[in-house]
């Protein structure tokens, strides 16, 4: 299936030295499925590769956590070490999966993948390339 609207970016994170941690916050609401991305940090790595506030979680290293809780979820961002890959969703893009019944897994033929730079240096001087079809990003987890 082709997921026609919106976007859906499988993303490699990483830790840059110069900064704490990944740039984002995961955030969930109460009585609202699913873990999203709340604030971006400015000059951080989740910001550089393209991470936006409001994304949905989808998969972590290529696990999907629909059924998992906020913990369980940083518990698995955080065993990646310095780096994770994270399967997000905008608001766009998740509405019309639901709508069309469309399962949103990395093996998606028009997933974008999307990854930040090794340092904050690299994130100065280039831009996210795109990688056979598919983006990474990068995010710093406040946690």
């Amino acid at each position: 299936m082709e997921v026609k609207e919106g976007d859906v970016r499988k993303c490699l994170v990483k830790k840059w030295p110069d900064f704490s941690g990944y740039g984002f916050n995961l955030h969930a609401e109460r009585g609202k499925a699913g873990q999203y991305v709340g604030k971006v940090d400015e000059g951080s790595p989740a910001e550089a590769a393209g991470l936006k506030d409001g994304d949905r979680i989808v998969e972590v290293n290529d696990v999907n956590i629909g059924n998992e809780n906020h913990q369980q979820v940083v518990t698995r961002i955080k065993a990646g070490g310095e780096q994770v890959t994270l399967l997000v969703v905008d608001k766009v893009a998740d509405e019309y999966c639901r709508n069309n019944k469309i399962v949103i897994t990395h093996k998606l033929p028009d997933v974008k993948s999307l990854e930040c730079p090794d340092t904050s240096d690299g994130a100065k001087q280039t831009e996210i390339q795109e990688v056979t079809g598919l983006y990474y990003l990068s995010y710093s987890l406040a946690i």
